[in-house]
């Protein structure tokens, strides 16, 4: 009887804490719907929209703000779909007829903040590694040695903004007046003079927030001549500073003893640079001549060679306004599906051929006498 009367009382108090609680749960504001994809995004450009492929994907961009990636799994036997998640294009820059550059912002699922991926998209091309030229100064603006000249925001000359976009890495660069035939003007039709900064850092579109890369080179081009410069990865304070190259005696290459190049790059949110500490000369870059020919573009180094040797021809792609170029094969190209769920239903429905085995039918001839031989311990039959 004890503990019947005392579980009315507990009984009690519980029904009295819900009918409190009960008016407050219901006075909650309701949590925030996740943000659609047209909220998260902005439209997607058509140089940049439609369907992409690579030897390992497809990578479908819509024109709403959505991209896709379908992984070509078991050797592309299946084509693996997977979510669409929201994408905007921003910092756009025209640079000519069917080239387009820019940064590409994916919010990853389960991830703090977006991806950023810097791209450029030439001709049925999209590179995520290039290069933009930034002008040097012309004989007008030429400055004496020791000074900077900045060449603006950094727009080669025929590129404009697109509407809405905003640059995304500035570049100045100096030169000593009457030291080097790069002081003159690099708006020379078809001449790569100039400086020639990286502004790709994405190892690829992935299904998750890649690394960033930890080195790139830029270059420096004047006449037949050219410099590389590597820059890493930092977590300097950036500073608008000028590093000058450390000439070295007989050298029979002049034309780029006399440049100077910024100490830091910008690319995104990440900072690289060329010189350790507080540095102020230049000792290790790699120099020598170019050719350019049917499409691909050779160097061939001078004297002493500090970096790695990554190759020396590659296929240098450029915008039609001369001022960006890739170097290499693009890491996406433009494909001929024009519905990707249809092509991904009519692959994965193929019957593939039954696997070779691993040993082939013999027809075997056998030596019977000889077998008879050795059972007989080395006695012919019959003997």
């Amino acid at each position: 009887m004890r503990v019947k009367r005392m579980a009315f009382p507990l009984v009690g108090s519980l029904l009295i804490m819900l009918l409190t609680l009960a008016p407050l749960r219901a006075a909650e504001p309701a949590p925030e719907p996740i943000a659609s994809d047209s909220a998260l995004s902005a439209s997607i450009p058509p140089g940049l929209a439609g369907i992409w492929e690579n030897r390992e994907r497809f990578v479908e961009i819509a024109a709403d703000g959505r991209l896709r990636i379908v992984l070509k799994t078991y050797y592309s036997f299946v084509y693996e779909s997977h979510a669409w998640m929201p994408a905007r294009a921003e910092n756009l820059v025209d640079a000519g007829e069917a080239a387009l550059s820019g940064s590409l912002a994916i919010k990853y699922p389960r991830a703090k903040g977006e991806g950023v991926v810097p791209f450029a998209a030439i001709g049925d091309g999209l590179f995520l590694r290039y290069l933009r030229r930034v002008p040097m100064p012309t004989p007008g603006n030429s400055v004496n040695a020791g000074d900077e000249a900045s060449v603006g925001d950094g727009l080669g000359a025929g590129s404009e903004r697109v509407p809405g976009g905003e640059q995304s890495l500035r570049g100045t660069v100096a030169i000593d007046e009457g030291k080097s035939p790069a002081a003159a003007s690099v708006a020379a039709a078809g001449g790569l003079d100039g400086f020639w900064l990286a502004e790709g850092s994405a190892r690829g579109i992935l299904l998750y927030p890649a690394e960033p890369v930890t080195e790139f080179y830029s270059y420096v081009f004047s006449g037949n001549e050219y410099r590389k410069v590597r820059y890493w990865l930092t977590d300097a304070r950036y500073r608008d500073l000028f590093v000058g190259v450390l000439a070295r005696a007989g050298s029979t290459l002049s034309g780029l003893d006399a440049i100077k190049v910024p100490k830091f790059i910008r690319v995104g949110e990440l900072l690289y640079t060329c010189v350790t500490g507080t540095g102020k000369i230049l000792r290790n870059t790699e120099r020598g001549t170019w050719t350019l020919a049917d499409g691909f573009i050779e160097l061939t180094p001078v004297g002493e060679r500090p970096y790695p040797d990554e190759g020396r021809r590659f296929r240098a792609t450029r915008s039609s306004d001369g001022n960006l170029l890739a170097l290499g094969e693009p890491y996406l190209s433009r494909s001929s599906v024009a519905a990707l769920d249809a092509e991904i239903a009519a692959h994965n429905a193929r019957r593939r051929p039954p696997r070779k085995p691993l040993l082939e039918f013999m027809k075997l001839d056998f030596l019977w006498d000889e077998i008879e031989r050795i059972r007989n311990n080395g006695k012919a039959p019959g003997e």
